[in-house]
């Protein structure tokens, strides 16, 4: 059996591992405060999943609604909500050319299979 240089029991190692664990989850204990943007923030929002019946005034779409209870509660922080084609395949190529391009949305839809 090999002599160890520094030889710790296992009450000893518990003891440090949960010091270090202590130490490390302080700063995630402490009330974190929400930053507040200067000017406010505009996120881009592509939205191809909720293109909802023309039939129905936009005011009334669940997503519009969803996007208005957003911005109340989130002053500072405004949706641009733009509808892309609800064809996968064309709105890949759209997501694909954006991501090379390197100016795609802040925020997506997408439609992850059925």
């Amino acid at each position: 059996m090999a002599k160890t240089l520094y030889p710790v029991t296992r009450r000893e190692l518990i003891r440090r591992s949960s010091l270090a664990a202590a130490g490390l989850a302080a700063p995630l204990l402490t009330r974190a405060q929400p930053a507040s943007a200067q000017g406010g923030v505009e996120l881009v929002f592509w939205d191809s999943l909720f293109i909802e019946d023309e039939a129905i005034p936009i005011d009334q779409w669940f997503i519009t609604q969803a996007i208005e209870r957003f911005e109340s509660e989130y002053p500072d922080i405004r949706i641009n909500r733009v509808a892309q084609s609800s064809d996968i395949a064309t709105y890949d190529q759209i997501l694909q050319a954006a991501n090379l391009a390197s100016n795609g949305p802040d925020v997506l839809t997408h439609f992850a299979g059925g």
